[in-house]
């Protein structure tokens, strides 16, 4: 196929064209055919839907593939190689965001006296807690993480949902209750 050609070309022919020449225009196809998809997926994982931080995690995305691509050893699709990357840059965004946010020693103290050992006793329960809100469905941490973390009102995420203010708050209750069985099990068994 000549260059002229290029939107032709399939995601295999793209890769092996740019890693045996470096020229710019087969990893711009690329480019051009996901950058809708890659971004639709980090604006969705944003917390305030933010299009600048969705923007930011799209070219942080591209980078690592840039980076990456001579290792695709095409056992997988494309697509689904480059999904992974995203997914993995967006839950790395996840952690940096909400980690500080839910362990300042602000918030510890508000619920503890100053004593090492239940210092300890908190952090243990917060790393408890934050490992249960990352097993929850993408939509339900988005939810926990408004609420709780970013402080939006019932009216603010029932707009922002879909959802009548009491249906919205019954399925808060219930990704709490949850949350709250599944916490108790891991205690529970890291007592054991």
């Amino acid at each position: 196929m000549k260059k002229n050609n290029i939107h032709k070309y399939d995601d295999q022919e793209l890769i092996t064209s740019f890693l045996q020449t470096s020229d710019s225009t087969y990893f711009g196809e690329l480019y051009q055919r996901y950058y809708k998809k890659v971004f639709a997926h980090c604006f969705a994982f944003t917390y305030r839907k933010d299009k600048a931080t969705a923007e930011d995690l799209t070219q942080q995305v591209f980078l690592k593939v840039l980076e990456r691509l001579a290792s695709y050893k095409g056992t997988a699709s494309f697509s689904t190689w480059l999904f992974v990357i995203t997914r993995n840059t967006c839950i790395d965004y996840s952690r940096i965001k909400m980690t500080p946010l839910l362990a300042t020693s602000e918030i510890k103290k508000s619920y503890v006296d100053d004593t090492e050992e239940e210092i300890r006793d908190i952090d243990a329960d917060y790393q408890h807690l934050i490992s249960c809100i990352y097993e929850l469905e993408d939509n339900e941490k988005d939810m926990m993480v408004d609420k709780y973390i970013n402080n939006c009102s019932i009216k603010e995420l029932a707009f922002k949902y879909r959802l009548s203010e009491s249906a919205l708050k019954m399925r808060l209750m219930r990704i709490r209750r949850r949350l709250s069985k599944k916490r108790s099990y891991l205690n529970l068994r890291n007592a054991v």
